[in-house]
């Protein structure tokens, strides 16, 4: 009984201590994995638009309503601009450059997902 107990209590605070993305903000890499387990998210985004990198940092993501979606690449590193603020590239951010030429132009693909320009 004991056992379960314990259980149960460090089920709770590792969701307590794991939150999501705050909706219409950009986030770092490392932000995001400091905030919750959006790994398997960033590794998703990633190989979707197969871009020019092993590295998942310096990356730039948007929270929609929890999910993440991948808008460029910050090639000079990204500032985490703290809690309630969207993180940044510094100095300037470039658009993800897709390797694979199967895959599609991944500008038209921001547009309709309404993520161009954000």
């Amino acid at each position: 009984m004991v056992k379960r107990a314990t259980f149960l209590l460090a089920t709770a605070v590792s969701l307590v201590a794991s939150r999501l993305c705050k909706n219409g903000l950009r986030y770092c890499a490392s932000t995001l994995l400091e905030i919750g387990n959006y790994q398997q998210q960033i590794h998703r985004e990633l190989d979707t638009w197969s871009p020019c990198t092993a590295t998942t940092d310096n990356y730039l993501y948007y929270c929609d309503e929890g999910d993440i979606h991948l808008v460029g690449n910050c090639q000079w590193g990204c500032d985490d601009s703290g809690v309630d603020e969207s993180d940044s590239c510094s100095p300037n951010f470039k658009e993800v450059v897709d390797c694979n030429l199967w895959y599609g132009n991944v500008a038209n693909e921001w547009e309709k997902k309404g993520l161009r320009g954000i």
